[in-house]
């Protein structure tokens, strides 16, 4: 049968709410015939693609949110640009994304699903609005900080409500029974 970790287990393998962890949690079958273990065999696969770029991801954005001047903000900006819609279209809301999945396991979050997935394009929006104002501010990009900053806290709270989704979803137990 799939065992469906609970949250103990994944944070036994390192995994936090809320971070994007899964590394560590690699055998999720318990006595699976082997087409369930194909199945969490590319489940594995897929959260560790998606922890990988998430991983990218909070390291741009941590750069963003220190970023010294305009030009390094500017640079980050572009970087989240170059990595963001390819992680959105292809990780997340593809054909093989996570979100998918998600779906096909518990249909009832397709609503929070379609939440993120209209997220994706609120921070692409945003992170359009910033480098524009970026490339167009002089060389004091004070007032800009605060742009800068609602545009990370944005980005944080969509990966911590993503994160929770996809933990409830593979990590905590149903209540089932076996």
């Amino acid at each position: 049968m799939l065992l469906k970790h609970g949250l103990q287990s994944a944070c036994a393998h390192g995994a936090r709410p809320g971070i994007l962890n899964f590394s560590e949690a690699d055998d999720m079958t318990v006595g699976a015939d082997d087409t369930q273990r194909r199945a969490a065999d590319s489940s594995s696969r897929r959260l560790a693609r998606l922890e990988e770029a998430h991983n990218k991801i909070v390291r741009c954005v941590a750069d963003l949110e220190s970023a010294p001047s305009r030009e390094t903000t500017l640079a980050c900006v572009d970087r989240l640009l170059e990595i963001l819609p390819e992680h959105f279209t292809v990780d997340e809301e593809g054909p093989d994304g996570i979100f998918e999945e998600i779906r096909a396991i518990q249909p009832s979050l397709d609503t929070p699903l379609k939440s993120l997935q209209q997220e994706h394009q609120e921070i692409i929006k945003t992170l359009e609005a910033l480098q524009e104002r970026l490339r167009e501010a002089d060389r004091d990009f004070e007032p800009l900080r605060e742009q800068r900053a609602a545009c990370v806290r944005k980005i944080h709270d969509h990966e911590r409500r993503e994160s929770r989704l996809v933990m409830d979803t593979y990590f905590l137990d149903d209540g089932g029974s076996g």
